[in-house]
């Protein structure tokens, strides 16, 4: 299923509920990272503008682990 799919399926309370899952047990960080080296290696599509923003949340979820 694609992602907009999902979360067009998903209540507001299931979605954050995911989230503080993924918050605390540091996936969050580590899925953002792998998504930095994938652009980097050029796995994925290289969108500059993807590259910063998934930067840049990077930089905010490592200042609070």
């Amino acid at each position: 299923m694609k992602t907009g799919m999902i979360l067009e399926v998903l209540t507001q309370e299931e979605k954050m509920l995911v989230l503080e899952e993924l918050f605390s047990q540091n996936y969050a960080k580590e899925i953002v990272a792998s998504s930095l080296a994938d652009l980097e290696n050029g796995v994925l599509d290289d969108v500059k503008e993807k590259y910063l923003k998934l930067s840049n949340l990077y930089d905010r979820i490592a200042n609070f682990t």
